[in-house]
């Protein structure tokens, strides 16, 4: 079955969310791209959802089904523990979704969403950064270039420390908050290189700081550390990867992006998803379930005392 095409006309959407992440980037970036008609947008809290909706001369839903009866599409930029309910009700509703990582926080959500895209043949693209930034992807094709058996990864930021505009996210400092808020970037990189993630061993270092191994497909092995609390940096991240045991030695990072661009790109995407028979290339539902998996492996290794655990393909 074809999805119905928009005919030419702009992508009626709305965004879902209403704090600094949807504020900053996701509508102001809609907002800007003359192939998106950004109609409204919805949040828990009213007074927000109508003070940034005054900004930007939309509308303010106070009712998420009322948006969804305006829209052809869904931005999400809300925690993950509560975007997988609202995509799932925008995606029975027929809505294309526009999603942000993690796409949930159990696989059993996870699951659920795919059936549901997939049956009514919607296009779902998770908005994964390093999948439209080219430095990454530069990085991915040397890597694979080079058959790299083994790869590095980390990345220590000040994210959750007082000053940082994420400092009082309630889910980046959850028990396992900074492996489902960069896991999904690092795992964005890697899966590319060597293909799935079969298996998982996972260790706390300090409260958000997190080391994992991962086994992929064909044996090939990646190791990531991810820190969001380090006090050594004065500002910023630090994110670096390694990838060696192949032909020579290829290193990437840190890169130099926009999240606003990055977002359009993925707009631009699932723009082209819609009318097509095929799932929007790179970051779609399916990908993004799959990272589901390997972080809810990680998350069992480290409550069984840090033991192997498969991921669930």
């Amino acid at each position: 079955m074809q999805r119905p095409s928009l005919e030419g006309r702009p992508l009626r959407i709305g965004v879902c969310g209403n704090g600094h992440w949807a504020g900053t980037v996701h509508v102001p970036t809609l907002a800007a791209m003359p192939a998106v008609d950004l109609v409204g947008v919805w949040g828990r809290t009213q007074e927000r959802s109508r003070a940034l909706a005054d900004q930007f001369a939309i509308q303010s839903f106070a009712d998420f089904d009322a948006l969804l009866d305006e829209v052809d599409a869904v931005s999400f930029a809300v925690p993950p523990e509560i975007q997988a309910a609202l995509a799932l009700q925008a995606a029975n509703a027929g809505k294309h979704l526009l999603i942000e990582k993690p796409v949930a926080t159990t696989l059993a959500e996870a699951d659920r969403l795919v059936e549901v895209v997939e049956r009514r043949q919607l296009s779902a693209v998770v908005f994964l950064t390093r999948f439209f930034v080219d430095g990454a992807n530069d990085l991915i094709a040397r890597a694979r270039a080079g058959g790299h058996r083994r790869g590095e990864a980390s990345w220590s930021s000040r994210a959750l420390l007082p000053g940082s505009p994420f400092a009082a996210s309630v889910w980046r400092n959850g028990d396992y908050g900074t492996l489902w808020d960069l896991g999904p970037h690092v795992l964005s990189i890697f899966i590319p290189v060597f293909g799935p993630a079969m298996q998982v061993e996972a260790r706390r270092l300090r409260k958000a700081k997190f080391a994992c191994r991962v086994l992929h497909a064909g044996g090939a092995e990646s190791i990531v550390t991810l820190d969001q609390m380090d006090e050594s940096l004065t500002r910023g991240s630090v994110e670096q990867y390694v990838f060696s045991g192949g032909d020579g030695v290829v290193r990437g990072g840190p890169f130099t992006y926009e999240a606003a661009s990055c977002l359009a790109s993925a707009v631009r995407l699932l723009i082209d998803g819609i009318g097509s028979t095929d799932a929007p290339v790179g970051p779609n539902i399916r990908f993004g379930r799959d990272i589901v998996a390997v972080l809810e492996a990680a998350c069992s290794s480290i409550e069984c005392g840090c033991t192997p655990v498969d991921v669930r393909l």
